[in-house]
């Protein structure tokens, strides 16, 4: 795959009811080759924003811009920002906002469903999120993810269309409790439209009691094969499935 067509659209963040909405009704009709992310964020200048960010990887850009359309007139956008660039440009184009001494503390669930309902969720617990970086991100993981079968592999959580992600980021150690504080708080307030998994990648230190779940049916399998290749649990320094 050389290039994709991607980039960002923003707008306003008191919009993002209304753009979370038309973005789930957008996302349910989309060709497994368009993947979009929306968020509850921040521009560079500390404007709060909400944005969608969109990767075509069908090849053809025409056909790519017509297909990302439909994000960009959900509402009036600030910023439609949109490039056929390398894949590698676009996996790094948001790396700028996690530089060196952020700190972070992340939480995750699958949702059942990005209801009316879990949408106002998510809006109001925006109006926690403090400082500029932090966000809310809203990922839509259905397309090709459903070709495969849960248990095939181990990527364990093939069932559900979205997950909901907490990521503040911050710099100040004086803000360490008011962060995480805010991170479970606002991952506890979607818990009646949880699917009960998490994505491994946005799990804490203080998390493994997850990793089970998010395995899901691939988890006696992996621990099986970890009993038998690595019975010391030598390879402990992540999602750990121990021996």
């Amino acid at each position: 795959m050389a290039n994709v067509v991607g980039g960002l659209i923003a707008y306003p963040r008191d919009k993002a009811p209304e753009v979370l909405r038309g973005y789930r009704e957008i996302m349910a009709k989309a060709p497994d080759e368009l993947t979009a992310y929306a968020a509850l964020l921040w521009g560079p200048d500390g404007t709060p924003l909400t944005a969608i960010v969109p990767c075509w990887i069908g090849g053809d850009e025409a056909t790519g811009r017509q297909a990302i359309k439909p994000l960009t007139e959900i509402a009036e956008p600030l910023v439609v920002d949109l490039h056929h660039m390398p894949l590698p440009a676009m996996q790094s184009m948001l790396d700028g906002a996690y530089g060196p001494g952020s700190r972070n503390y992340w939480k995750s669930t699958y949702l059942t469903g990005l209801t009316d309902e879990a949408i106002d969720t998510i809006f109001a617990q925006s109006k926690g999120m403090t400082i500029p970086g932090s966000a809310i991100l809203i990922e839509h993981c259905s397309g090709a993810t459903r070709h495969r079968k849960p248990g095939e592999n181990a990527f364990g959580q093939r069932g559900w269309d979205y997950l909901a992600a907490v990521m503040p980021l911050w710099t100040n150690p004086a803000d360490d409790a008011a962060q995480t504080a805010w991170a479970k708080s606002a991952t506890d307030a979607l818990k009646p439209y949880s699917a009960g998994g998490t994505y491994l990648n946005y799990i804490g230190a203080d998390e493994d009691a997850t990793v089970k779940a998010s395995f899901g049916s691939s988890f006696e399998r992996l621990r099986d094969l970890k009993r038998k290749y690595d019975p010391k649990n030598f390879f402990s320094l992540n999602a750990n499935v121990a021996p």
